[in-house]
């Protein structure tokens, strides 16, 4: 009676453990699945981020080409200095703006005061400031998400995102 007991006891422990070897196994999968879940989701949500990128990039290139006249010009005021109310095309590269992008503005064409004396240079394209910044912010807060609805809100938004990217560019090349 005591070996049947024992083999009894035997099988049960055997099967006993089966089931938490089992169980284990289960908990195992389960977390392994719930992994897979969460990672699928995290996939998709930023293949969804960067689809809605590429539409506000796609918005604001759409906004340039409606927008573009580049054979618009604007006469500086007589005895205005240049660089007081105006930048060029370099000085508006640090806003981010393209020389494409600024075929959305006026432009004044200026000698360049760089030229050398008997030289043939091309004019410098200058642009009035407020005018950059206005297109600096507006391209900011289309290829940032901005709606166009309202002009005003757009400007602002546009002018804080951008001089957040600014201040961290600044910060960076500091530290």
């Amino acid at each position: 009676m005591a070996k049947a007991d024992a083999r009894r006891l035997a099988r049960e422990l055997e099967r006993e453990k089966r089931e938490e070897k089992k169980a284990a196994e289960d908990v195992t999968k389960a977390v392994k699945a719930a992994e897979r879940r969460l990672k699928k989701e995290a996939r998709d949500a930023e293949a969804a981020r960067k689809r809605e990128m590429a539409q506000w990039k796609a918005d604001w290139k759409n906004w340039v080409q409606r927008n573009r006249q580049p054979d618009v010009e604007f006469t500086m005021p007589k005895g205005e200095e240049m660089w007081v109310n105006h930048m060029n095309v370099t000085g508006t590269k640090v806003l981010g703006l393209t020389r494409y992008e600024l075929d959305c503005l006026p432009h004044c064409a200026v000698d360049n005061p760089l030229q050398p004396a008997g030289e043939e240079w091309a004019p410098m394209m200058m642009f009035r400031i407020d005018d950059v910044e206005r297109l600096a912010f507006r391209k900011e807060g289309i290829v940032s998400g901005v709606s166009q609805d309202d002009e005003a809100v757009l400007l602002r938004e546009g002018e804080e995102r951008l001089k957040t990217k600014m201040e961290k560019r600044d910060n960076q090349q500091a530290g």
